[in-house]
């Protein structure tokens, strides 16, 4: 398929909630909604879980060929754009009110988007972004908020963004373009985000603002719908016909560039 078609269909890609992607102005919110069809006060009977799932396991695949476009076409600015704003939006809680039900429906499509985003290398794809597209304040813009709504999700997502050096890159980012604010949607993940990775490999040494360190952030810093990421995964679905591909991953890809390690964070609008 030709880049031009890709483009075209890259809002559509199998999923109703990703329509509408556009580009990111630095100080705004993509607009997508990943949970148009949950409806208020759903009970979830054993039909209503058959459409979850199916509708969950579409939007993980949407997520999974949305990352191999972003890898194919990594220097397209436009695509890289377009896919990490995507990705943002679904891995991202609404704004909204909701009601017990919603949020559960919500957790769960994220449960799995993120499962799949992880397995796939969307994180290496993100963190290139940031990379090879350094002077793109667009594409900094969705790739720190799609990284930060994965690190918000839970350990495993901040963990996946140590191993390929990702809160380097995001100070970078933010170093770079001074203009970007998120609004207070990741204040609770300021101190992690400010702290340096572990040299051992180890826990995160976070520093906190009376100078004492903690492991990690604690599970009650997190906003409520991160709380259940990824502690009991849902089934995954098949996705045999990516993984006769090459590895998402290539290899050296461990060996990316590092970010400045010394970079004030202060003007950084983070709440």
């Amino acid at each position: 398929m030709s880049r031009r078609k890709l483009l075209k269909r890259l809002p559509h890609l199998e999923l109703g909630s990703l329509s509408g992607v556009g580009g990111v102005k630095p100080g705004g919110r993509p607009s997508i909604d990943a949970q148009s069809s949950a409806g208020q006060g759903v009970t979830l009977t054993k039909k209503h879980l058959r459409k979850l799932r199916k509708r969950s396991q579409a939007i993980a695949w949407a997520c999974h060929a949305l990352v191999r476009v972003m890898q194919r076409f990594h220097g397209d600015e436009s695509v890289q754009d377009k896919g990490s704003s995507a990705l943002w939006g679904v891995l991202s809680a609404r704004n909204e009110p909701q009601n017990m039900a919603d949020r559960e429906i919500e957790n769960y499509i994220q449960r799995v988007a993120a499962t799949e985003v992880l397995e796939a290398g969307g994180v290496f794809v993100l963190v290139s972004n940031l990379h090879l597209h350094d002077g793109h304040e667009n594409v900094a813009y969705s790739g720190v908020g799609a990284l930060l709504a994965i690190a918000q999700l839970g350990p495993e997502g901040r963990e996946a963004i140590d191993q390929q050096n990702g809160r380097q890159a995001i100070r970078a980012a933010m170093e770079k373009h001074r203009a970007m604010s998120y609004g207070g949607r990741f204040a609770s993940l300021a101190a992690w985000l400010e702290a340096r990775e572990d040299d051992a490999g180890g826990d995160v040494a976070t520093r906190c603002s009376d100078g004492s360190s903690s492991s990690q952030l604690e599970d009650e810093d997190l906003p409520a719908s991160g709380d259940h990421l990824i502690r009991a995964r849902p089934k995954r679905m098949s996705l045999r016909r990516f993984s006769r591909r090459a590895p998402m991953v290539p290899a050296g890809a461990a060996s990316l560039p590092d970010a400045p390690a010394d970079i004030d964070l202060k003007h950084v609008r983070m709440d």
